[in-house]
């Protein structure tokens, strides 16, 4: 890999250039499915083998900051506490929801987590369980229903 301040021969996955001291993105990069070879993640083909790199092998995740990755956080934190207190408090008649709310809640956080690596695929499943928490619990899971929802529906149809 060359860095792209001087352009000098750096060993892959450094941090830094040897010669310039230019930090080098590690983030940037991708390897070639191909070849193996350590490639700009902008490219469009390797510069090894010439592999042509589809959309596919380049992340369609989501940012850490991003609204998607906040609102599932925040709804499956929520989700776990109201959970663990409905638990905790003895009632039998509330157990069930309490059981059906902590396991949902972490579904929810486990997709937000995944959000990061295909925002597709983690959105839908947080719609999933927006909707089975709309079914199944009443007045303890809506606040975590809000912004489950909001986070899959962000992530599924936002480009």
């Amino acid at each position: 890999m060359k860095c792209p301040n001087c352009n000098a021969e750096t060993v892959d996955g450094a941090g830094f250039c040897p010669s310039c001291g230019h930090e080098l993105k590690n983030d940037e990069l991708i390897y070639c499915p191909n070849c193996g070879e350590l490639t700009k993640a902008k490219a469009s083909f390797c510069a090894k083998c010439g592999f042509k790199f589809q959309e596919k092998y380049k992340s369609s995740g989501v940012e850490t900051r991003s609204v998607e990755f906040i609102c599932g956080l925040i709804g499956s934190v929520i989700g776990i506490i109201v959970a663990l207190i409905i638990l905790s408090s003895g009632l039998l008649d509330t157990r069930y929801t309490g059981i059906i709310l902590l396991t949902l809640s972490c579904i929810a956080l486990a997709s937000t987590i995944f959000l990061t690596k295909d925002r597709k695929v983690g959105g839908a499943v947080l719609i999933v369980v927006a909707l089975i928490l709309l079914a199944n619990t009443n007045r303890f899971g809506f606040i975590e229903l809000i912004f489950i929802a909001i986070a899959g529906l962000l992530a599924v149809f936002r480009k």
